[in-house]
This record gives structure tokens, sequence and C-alpha cells, in this order.
């Protein structure tokens, strides 16, 4: 087994493997045996004269950064502009960036061997937040933010955890589609939850019940913790008209 030269155990099955470039590029993610957040990427390229090659890390030693359509794994350091770039992952569509983004995130966070979380491990570049609260989510308290891709403009939905170790770390993620521009997408239950009537949720907590949140026709329910909140949120996607003559726009700055 090739992979057993970079401190892959024989016969472990992979948490994950993303293809790239018509496979000519793959990342595996391996979890060790005796602890299954213990979790080593393998990087696998075809080189200039046509040979398969591996290169590993630990995911509690690299941090990500976003290029354009392409997440950089680089080696983490104190000192984030000069870290060296490992692998650069070209992405088809925003979605699966995002993906791969929130699960590194999640990895990298749940790493007994990571000794801190970078703020920037958490973002990803290039996105504008035009909402966050607090909510009740599966029983725990999460903050639910709305972000627009700058560069495709589409929307996504993501719960964080609030506090403790794992605070920021993604719970889930979902992407806002064309559904959104239904009236029904959205529905007001009370002065603190709403509905959404047609999402899918990709999940990135293993102790997160999405079923817990489902409702009637399989709608998911959002509980607020602040009744003001229901309004902003609802203002998100369908924003009152403006005033004649105002020139306010309503989103917040990026950060």
């Amino acid at each position: 087994m090739p992979t057993a030269r970079l401190g892959i155990e024989p016969g472990s099955s992979p948490l994950f493997k993303v293809p790239f470039d018509k496979n000519r590029v793959s990342m595996t993610a391996y979890p060790h045996s005796d602890d299954p957040y213990d979790v080593r990427l393998v990087c696998r390229w075809i080189n200039l004269r046509s040979e398969a090659v591996r290169s590993c890390y630990g995911v509690h030693e690299l941090c990500v950064k976003r290029s354009g359509s392409s997440l950089l794994l680089r080696h983490d350091s104190t000192r984030r502009d000069r870290a060296a770039t490992w692998v650069a992952l070209f992405f088809q569509t925003w979605e699966k960036m995002v993906l791969f983004h929130c699960t590194f995130v999640s990895l990298k966070a749940r790493s007994p061997y990571t000794f801190a979380m970078h703020p920037d491990d958490y973002r990803l570049g290039n996105e504008r937040r035009l909402f966050r609260e607090r909510i009740v989510d599966d029983g725990y308290a999460h903050y639910l933010s709305v972000f627009r891709d700058e560069r495709t403009r589409a929307l996504r939905l993501q719960a964080t955890v609030c506090e403790g170790e794992l605070r920021k770390c993604p719970v889930w993620t979902a992407f806002v589609t064309y559904q959104s521009e239904s009236v029904d997408w959205l529905v007001h239950k009370d002065r603190y939850r709403v509905w959404i009537m047609d999402i899918h949720l990709y999940v990135f907590c293993d102790s997160y019940q999405e079923d817990h949140q489902r409702r009637q026709y399989g709608a998911f329910e959002i509980h607020f913790l602040e009744r003001e909140a229901v309004y902003r949120f609802e203002d998100t996607f369908y924003p009152a008209p403006s005033s004649p003559g105002s020139s306010i726009s309503g989103s917040e700055p990026a950060h």
C-alpha cells in the first residue's frame, strides 16, 4: 500500500476522497483507527513523467485560504503571510468549494493535535455576511448566518457553534436555490420561528440530528432567540422596497 509510507495504517478506510482535474489530482482523508478525529490528508497527483506522487499532512498541520475558485492548503504557521502552500485545489463550482472548506475546518477544529484555531481558519474569502443571529438548533444555541458569495452572488445559510472549544465551527450549511423565489418558500410561523419549505442541509457534526428540526411537509424550522431576528432574516431574502430618493444600501461591509 503506497500510503503506508506516509504514516497511513494498512487497510485504512478513507473518510472521503475528492478528485480534481479528471482525477489527475485527488485529496483523500484517512482517520486513525484509535481516534477518528486524528485525520491525515493524502494528496495524489500525476507528475510530468506520468508517475503517481503522494504527499501527506495531518489536518492540524495545515491552514486554508481561498484564492478565486481555488483553496490553498498551506503549512500552518504563526505568520500566515509566510505560510508555504502545500497544494492548490481548483473547484468547478462554488458549492463544492464551500463543502470542502467546511469539512476541513470541522476536521481541524476536532483534531486532538490542533493547538489553537486561527480566526482566518473559519473564513471563506470573498464572501459577505448579510445576517447573523442566535438560534435554538437541535436543542443547542447556534449562530445562524447568511453569506453571499461576491463572485457568483449566490447565497447560503450556515449554522455554527456559539461557545466552547468548537466555537465558530460549522455545524451545517445549506445553499439557497431558485426555490427561494417562491412566496411559499419562507413561512413566518410565529414571533420566534420560521419554516423553510425546501432546503437541503450538509451536516458536519456527527451528533447533530437534523430530523429534530424537520416539521410538516419536510419544512425546516429555524427558532430564533430574538423577535426582531425573524424580521431581519425575512428581509435578507425579501427586502422591503426602498423609499423614494433613498440611496442607502442595507448590506454589511465585508469582514
